[in-house]
């Protein structure tokens, strides 16, 4: 079966043929994103910790690879998404504004 991106609110995990960078340490549980705004969470579970690899490169994007199945979750107002085993990087929503001179930020929750 081919992997999909995975999307739960503002946080993307796109399929890669690789993860590199330090690898994390975690217990299962891993905060993908914060909300500035809100303080809301986005955050990765799965229920065997050795089933989950987190590596973090030098530009500072977070890898995972999923042996089995994992659970994308959020705090607040999102569905929980399913995580399909496989490799992923994390990539943040961006948004242009038009109106000043098209500006691209990241999208705050």
């Amino acid at each position: 079966m081919k992997n999909l991106s995975m999307r739960n609110g503002d946080v993307n995990l796109i399929p890669v043929t690789k993860i590199e960078g330090e690898e994390i340490k975690h217990d299962g549980s891993f905060i993908l994103a914060r909300g500035e705004a809100t303080g809301s969470l986005h955050k990765i579970v799965i229920d065997r910790p050795e089933d989950l690899i987190i590596k973090k490169d030098t530009q500072g994007r977070m890898y995972f690879e999923l042996k089995s199945a994992g659970k994308l979750t959020h705090t607040h107002d999102h569905e929980t998404t399913t995580i399909l085993p496989g490799k992923y990087v994390q990539v943040n929503e961006r948004e242009m504004d038009h109106f000043a001179n098209s500006i691209v930020r990241k999208v705050i929750d």
